[in-house]
């Protein structure tokens, strides 16, 4: 099936890159004031189908979604994304069906091809059936039940909970609801200790 990107005309409100247009000579004060806020970072979205409503700010991304915000992205069979009826950004955003959200590298520039996914060194990756993800807050919720929980893998860890949250402003993680850790604890050698101040040099007895 044809493909569809975020800049389609459909779309092209997902993508919140809009700078604001300059006023005379105020404009280089501005840009030089250190306490402005960053610009907010584009929405990248690839799906089978994507149907924007006006009248309720609401975006249906189905068949194959990928959103992708900064150095997140989630895989879905289908995403709905909650605009701000102001300022046409990603305000909210619920994704259902064979749900995987990973860390990887912010895509640098605008495209129309959907990147394969690669994941970042140390980032982390978690599949479930359903995902929420709230901008203003940072939080990314991963929802299941006790016979189907959400799993995250962090490094070699594994992780599983009814209710995982992630904070991505306090860069924090809850495990909420029977959470089980599989962790992988390295394992000291031998061969570790340094040469020359180990056990046997110090049980050795005088020579006489």
């Amino acid at each position: 099936m044809r493909t569809v990107v975020a800049w389609a005309c459909g779309v092209a409100v997902l993508l919140a890159s809009s700078v604001p247009p300059l006023a005379g000579e105020a404009a280089p004060e501005k840009k030089a004031a250190t306490t402005e806020p960053k610009p907010p970072q584009p929405v990248h979205v690839w799906a089978d189908r994507i149907k924007y409503v006006q009248e309720k700010n609401l975006a249906y991304i189905t068949g194959n979604a990928t959103v992708i915000k900064g150095d997140m992205r989630i895989d879905a069979d289908d995403i709905v994304a909650d605009l701000d009826q102001k300022t046409n950004e990603l305000r909210k955003m619920t994704a259902t069906g064979n749900v995987r959200v990973n860390t990887v590298e912010p895509i640098a520039q605008r495209t129309t091809d959907r990147p394969p996914l690669k994941t970042v060194p140390d980032g982390r990756s978690a599949e479930c059936d359903k995902a929420t993800y709230d901008a203003a807050a940072g939080l990314v919720v991963l929802h299941g039940t006790p016979q189907n929980q959400p799993v995250v893998h962090m490094g070699k860890d594994v992780v599983r909970a009814n209710l995982i949250t992630f904070d991505r402003i306090k860069n924090t993680v809850l495990f909420d609801g029977q959470a089980r850790l599989t962790a992988f604890i390295p394992v000291k050698s031998e061969e570790a200790a340094p040469s020359g101040k180990g056990a046997p040099p110090k049980e050795a007895p005088p020579s006489k």
